[in-house]
């Protein structure tokens, strides 16, 4: 990930007028620009599948999603990599604008490149504007840490199953998360 150069902090106004790279997206991160490459295609995969998997259990009650982005503050605009929206604040967003808030849930799939540093900062950015939950996908542990708006952390392994606050009644394998 490269930074660009600047001297002043950078606003959601200053992102949208940053010129785009083939394959490149941006993040505004406590008002600094961050290119960010395409995903891998193994971390995209992973994307994909649980998405998949999540739009099995969703059904009328919201919206599943990858690589979306949202405006945080002034100073932070993230891309996730999985997410899920309620209906209600999905009908409510503006359709033309960059999404307000964080998504309900927040997915992130970890992958080399991240730094603990900045997976805490985009876990408590997202749970304090938004997300009731924050996972963090980790594909060479086979688990998927689960961050709770209220202070809640419970890491899955393979054998469990993650209760979606939004269908109770269909938990998520971890197992089907980390099927070839």
């Amino acid at each position: 990930m490269a930074s660009i150069t600047q001297t002043k902090l950078l606003t959601l106004a200053d992102l949208e007028n940053t010129p785009e790279r083939d394959g490149f997206r941006y993040e505004l991160r406590n008002g600094e620009i961050i290119e960010m490459p395409p995903p891998k295609p193994r971390h995209w995969s992973l994307q994909q599948k649980l998405a998949d998997l999540l739009k099995r259990s969703v059904g009328e009650k919201g919206v599943v999603g990858t690589e979306l982005g949202f405006a945080l503050s002034p100073a932070n605009y993230r891309i996730t990599d999985v997410v899920f929206i309620s209906k209600d604040r999905w009908i409510a967003a503006d359709q033309n604008e960059d999404f307000q808030g964080a998504p309900d849930l927040a997915i992130e799939v970890l992958s080399p490149s991240n730094t603990a540093l900045e997976m805490n900062e985009k876990r408590q950015l997202c749970l304090q504007h938004g997300s009731r939950e924050f996972w963090m996908v980790d594909p060479n542990a086979r688990q998927v840490e689960v961050f709770t708006a209220d202070g809640r952390w419970t890491v899955f392994n393979t054998g469990d199953k993650i209760p979606l606050f939004f269908a109770p009644e269909a938990p998520l394998s971890v197992d089907a998360v980390f099927e070839d």
